[in-house]
Order: C-alpha cells, then sequence, then structure tokens
C-alpha cells in the first residue's frame, strides 16, 4: 500500500505540474505555490476546491501569470490521512520551496502548527475551518477562508433559540474537523448560556453506511434541534435514515460541507426541510448577478472541459487563489517586481501582505475581505432544501464574536 501510495504521488507530481515561463536566473522568475487537496479519501466528494486552486492558477498563467510571473503550482493528494499530508507538506517544502502552501484536513493542519510558524515560517490557507487554527498571534502563518465550524455552530443555535427550540443534539463522524469542534462548543456550554438543554453528541465512522441505530436514539430523545457536523456522505445517510425511522428531516442544521445537491438528488423528497449553510455561492449564482469570478470562470471553461466547475467548492478553490494572489502581488510591488532568492523573506512579506488585506473584493459576492482575524470574514447565510432544490431562507449573516 504504501509503495502504491508513493508510486500515486510521484504520478500526481507530473500531472498537476505548472510548466516554467522563464529561464532560470530571469528576473521574472517562477512564484511557487504548493495545494495539498483530498481527491481519494473520506473528503473527496469536495475535491473541486483543491481543483478550483489549480484552474485559477492555470487560468492566470494564460493570461501572464503575476505581474509576469509563472505560478510554478504543485498540486497531490493528502487523501484526508494525517501522515500523507504531512510527508507532502514536507516534500513540497523541500523539493518546491513554495512561497505559501493550501493544506486540507483539520488534523494536518493542527500536526503542522509548529513546522509552519516556528520552522518553515510558510503562510497556508487550510481548507479546515476549525477554531484551533485560528490565532495571528500564536499562529501568525495560518490563514482559514470564512467562519470557522464553532462560529457556525454558535450561529445555528442562535437561530434554534429564535426559532423556539430548547433541546438540542449534536451529531457527526470520527474525524478530527468532525468532532474537535462539538467538543469545545459542550465544553462552553453555549446551550446552556442560550437556555437550552443539550442533550447528547453522537459519534458515528467517516463515510457511514446506515445510521439507522443513531436515528432511532436521537427520535427517542426528541431533540428540537439537531446539528450536523459532517460532509455530504454523512448528510445523505441521515437523512435517508432520519426518513425511515420517522424522524423529522427539518430539525437538522448542517455544517457548510453539507450544502451540495448531491443530498437531494440521493434522497429525493426525503430531504426537504433540510438545513445548512451557504458561505460561497456557486457558478450559477456568480453568473446570474454578473460578478467577476463568474466572467473569468466561464471563460476558462470555453477553453477546458471539466465535470463539476458549477459547485460552490470549485468556486471556493477559485476565490482562495484570487485572495492569495492578491498578497502576492502587493508583495511583489514592494521587492520592485522580482522574486527574492531569501524565500523565508519573501514568504513573510506575502503573510503579512495577506494579513493586511482590508475590504478586499474577491469577485464572487461575498463579504469584503480583511484578513487581521486570519479569517477573512466571518458570515453565511442558511439554506433549506424546498422542492428539491437549497433555498436561501436568511440574507448573509454576520456572526458574533
Amino acid at each position: 500500500m504504501k509503495k502504491l501510495w508513493i508510486i500515486l504521488s510521484v504520478l500526481s507530481c507530473f500531472l498537476f505540474h505548472g510548466t516554467t515561463f522563464a529561464a532560470e536566473g530571469d528576473d521574472l522568475k517562477p512564484v511557487s505555490i504548493g495545494i495539498i487537496g483530498d481527491l481519494s479519501g473520506p473528503t473527496s466528494a469536495l475535491a473541486e476546491m483543491a481543483y478550483g486552486i489549480r484552474d485559477y492558477f492555470l487560468y492566470l498563467n494564460d493570461k501572464g501569470g503575476i505581474k509576469g510571473h509563472e505560478i510554478d503550482f504543485l498540486l497531490v493528494d493528502g487523501a484526508e490521512v494525517i501522515p500523507i499530508e504531512v510527508s507532502n507538506y514536507k516534500r513540497l517544502i523541500t523539493r518546491q520551496k513554495p512561497v505559501l502552501i493550501f493544506v486540507w484536513s483539520t488534523g494536518a493542519s493542527k500536526a503542522l502548527r509548529r513546522q509552519v510558524n516556528k520552522v518553515d515560517k510558510i503562510p497556508i490557507m487550510s481548507e479546515s475551518m476549525s477554531e484551533e487554527l485560528v490565532d495571528p498571534k500564536s499562529l501568525p502563518y495560518n490563514f482559514i477562508f470564512g467562519p470557522t465550524y464553532e462560529d457556525q455552530i454558535r450561529i445555528g443555535l442562535d437561530y434554534a433559540k429564535s426559532q423556539g427550540a430548547k433541546r438540542i443534539a449534536f451529531i457527526g463522524c470520527n474525524l478530527d474537523w468532525c468532532q474537535s469542534p462539538r467538543k469545545r462548543i459542550i465544553a462552553e456550554e453555549y446551550c446552556k448560556k442560550l437556555g437550552m438543554e443539550f442533550l447528547t453528541d453522537m459519534t458515528y465512522p467517516a463515510r457511514p453506511t446506515d445510521l439507522t441505530s443513531e436515528m432511532l436514539r436521537l427520535k427517542k430523545l426528541n431533540p428540537d434541534f439537531i446539528w450536523v457536523n459532517d460532509s455530504v456522505e454523512g448528510s445523505i445517510a441521515t437523512v435517508r435514515d432520519a426518513n425511515k425511522v420517522g424522524l423529522d428531516v427539518s430539525k437538522f442544521f448542517a455544517v457548510h460541507w453539507s450544502k451540495h445537491d448531491a443530498i437531494p438528488k440521493a434522497t429525493g423528497k426525503a430531504a426537504e426541510g433540510y438545513r445548512s449553510f451557504m458561505i460561497i455561492p456557486d457558478l450559477a449564482e456568480l453568473k446570474a448577478r454578473k460578478l467577476k469570478a463568474g466572467d473569468e470562470i466561464s471563460e476558462f471553461l470555453g477553453k477546458h472541459r471539466r465535470k463539476k466547475a458549477g459547485t460552490w467548492y470549485y468556486v471556493r478553490g477559485w476565490l482562495k487563489g484570487v485572495t492569495v494572489v492578491e498578497a502576492i502581488n502587493n508583495a511583489l510591488g514592494k521587492t520592485g517586481n522580482k522574486v527574492p532568492n531569501d524565500i523565508k523573506k519573501f514568504r513573510k512579506m506575502v503573510r503579512d501582505e495577506l494579513e493586511g488585506l482590508v475590504n478586499f473584493d474577491c469577485g464572487g459576492g461575498l463579504p469584503l475581505i480583511t484578513y487581521a482575524n486570519h479569517q477573512g470574514f466571518i458570515a453565511a447565510k442558511i439554506m433549506q432544501v424546498k422542492n428539491g432544490k437549497w433555498t436561501p431562507i436568511s440574507e448573509y449573516l454576520q456572526i458574533r464574536k
């Protein structure tokens, strides 16, 4: 198995490595960026986030790169396995010497905290939305993109309180990103602060095949509101098996990864009433609102075939690429448009420019991005499945701090 992974990792270098514009020694030498995604593991249903980053860099390279510098990117598969992600991170640092790395999971992002902030001093943008990764003082090189999991649970509970809920339950898979946010909210007794009773926190295996017993237990407890910390596969099983045992699906509210068309498509009418958050719009909304990112993605797709480029996952990756490039562009503006030979110096400059973004419009219809808090923005819309489609039932709600 280990040999197979090494072969696949080597192949991925050839499949997803950017080409070089300028010869070595040229003033316009490439800007190197690493990307670690889950292309084959338990959260690979979200793999478009990594492909969206890659494709934005391809799009920009076709336009001449960043101030004439090609983006020399490398996308590798971390498979949501912490040792593989950590190994890939170290390989990128050693071989590619990137100025920034996109990292995937909560577990790997946490495992790399010391290496990132004390040793390599390289800005990383995590797909994880864990609150444990957001601390500008002690983790100056860690960044995420939007509200944390804990932020989302809090706003979900605030919403539940406003709807008259009194009895609360949590459920989610056994991966780190699913468990640790629930534990943090339980530890701070957020339900108690809102005057609600917390009943239980249930954990099941990643990519569950049957949650009938869990749904029966929830039905017996009879909560008014059930928070689901899982992505697509877990939500599909939740909806399917809740419907099987006669548990009201409108009681469920899932973290934003579950806002996916696969859920109503796989479960049909059983999904009616299921709720989640929307943080990033999909391509159809970008185009309908005539937003810049929609025009760019449409232009790119006119030249390149992509199967799932319309999803908000893909748009998220694209917009993260846009935001990071803005910081690199600003850093190059202070170096005379030269990539410094001292890579740690350049990483620090890019980190500072990313943290220094104020009211930046990434072209995707999001709240304006200010990165002093290393999150960029802290807002989300509530969505609900109605007539087989995800429908907004709120505007962007700012999450209190």
